[in-house]
């Protein structure tokens, strides 16, 4: 039976499976292009496919805030007036679309400009769900009391945002050196350099993954 919340429920489900399942096929991605005994061609051809896929995680974990909080609101797990219900559904969406198409536009590399505001709705958005978390496990809110399964999802979702910034900052050698890289500048010392920030990053991509799924089981089970 069609309604909204079937709508949103389905929604929900597949960004969480999007979200691993992309970021598994990148994570795996990048070990081809980490083997110097490949072609440029064969890089550069692999990272394009990369860059593609890599842009699933990205909408996904955007998606969730209007899609994950709107699902809350509906079923009555955070406390929001009825009459104030749709029209701050109408600012989430708003407002989670006009951060996907930031998202999407520095991702084409079509308005470096806007990273600054990014970077700034990334740390505004984190804190929100952490802050808005831990008052409801201590009982004051948004979430229905009682509902600490819903209060550590809020929690996990904020970790992984901050996995994702602490990866973008992992990552800059990684894109310098392969930069020099494709200009025909390969050297044991850059090669060394791209490998070495795949390593780094490596611990926080699983400690992603890990609080993603947690964050999927604890929505299924609602086990706390």
């Amino acid at each position: 039976m069609f309604s909204f919340y079937n709508l949103l429920l389905f929604a929900h489900v597949l960004l969480f499976v999007y979200w691993l399942g992309s970021d598994v096929g990148v994570f795996y991605g990048v070990r081809y292009i980490l083997r110097a005994d490949l072609s440029l061609e064969t890089r550069r051809t692999v990272m394009a496919l990369v860059h593609w896929i890599d842009v699933f995680p990205r909408i996904c974990l955007v998606m969730m805030v209007p899609v994950g909080t709107s699902l809350a609101i509906v079923t009555g797990l955070i406390e929001v007036p009825e009459a104030q219900q749709t029209p701050l559904m109408l600012m989430l969406w708003i407002g989670g679309l006009a951060w996907l198409t930031i998202v999407l536009k520095l991702y084409t590399g079509t308005n470096g400009a806007l990273a600054p505001v990014d970077w700034t709705v990334r740390i505004v958005v984190m804190a929100g769900f952490a802050v808005a978390g831990i008052a409801s496990l201590a009982g004051a809110g948004p979430v229905v009391e009682g509902v600490n399964w819903l209060a550590i999802k809020m929690i996990l979702y904020a970790c992984a945002i901050g996995c994702g910034i602490a990866l973008r900052l992992l990552g800059k050698p990684f894109g310098a050196a392969y930069g020099q890289i494709m200009a025909g500048n390969s050297t044991p010392e850059i090669e060394a350099a791209l490998s070495q920030s795949m390593q780094r990053s490596r611990k926080v991509v699983i400690l992603l993954w890990l609080l993603v799924a947690t964050t999927a089981y604890l929505g299924v089970t609602k086990a706390v």
